[in-house]
């Protein structure tokens, strides 16, 4: 079943959903916590948008990749090795927030000195009428994460916790 992921979180091991499906034309909104560490495809397709957070924060640029010095932004976003680069080394995406035409990043920097420095992108367009002109690289690379988000609502997680104690029945 496909889902309409509005928001998304990772925070400290746990995930936080807002969605909404439609069953027999009745659209309901729903908010699901999941205690399971998600699964590796995802962390990796998220691990993806810190470059687009860095960009349109303009908390690096361009000249800033030794990586581009060699290729073109347009082929450096088709090759894992691009997202390695240690500008983007220190920044992580956490989260976002979907509207129908648009998304916001939410993030956060690592400092020198371990402190961690909150980021929240602009609202970005992710049409052609977007003033990010890596709009579509963008759009694409959250569809990605959308198709594992969806995956991990129908049960797709890296490994569930076990309890600490074995359950035992009660004798009666």
């Amino acid at each position: 079943m496909n889902y309409a992921i509005s928001k998304f979180k990772i925070k400290q091991g746990l995930v936080v959903i807002h969605y909404s499906q439609e069953l027999n034309e009745i659209k309901r909104e729903h908010i699901s916590t999941i205690h399971c560490l998600p699964h590796q495809d995802l962390m990796e397709a998220m691990d993806k948008l810190k470059v687009h957070l860095c960009f349109i924060t303009e908390m690096v640029d361009t000249y800033m990749v030794p990586y581009l010095k060699e290729k073109t932004l347009g082929t450096a976003f088709q090759e894992d090795e691009f997202y390695e680069e240690l500008a983007f080394a220190r920044y992580d995406v956490t989260g976002f927030t979907l509207s129908s035409d648009g998304v916001v990043l939410i993030g956060h920097k690592t400092l020198n000195t371990k402190k961690v420095l909150n980021m929240v992108s602009p609202f970005t367009l992710l049409n052609e009428d977007s003033d990010y002109e890596y709009a579509g690289f963008l759009d694409a690379q959250l569809e990605e994460v959308l198709h594992e988000v969806n995956l991990l609502l129908n049960g797709k997680v890296g490994c569930e916790q076990l309890d600490l104690f074995e359950q035992t029945e009660n004798a009666a």
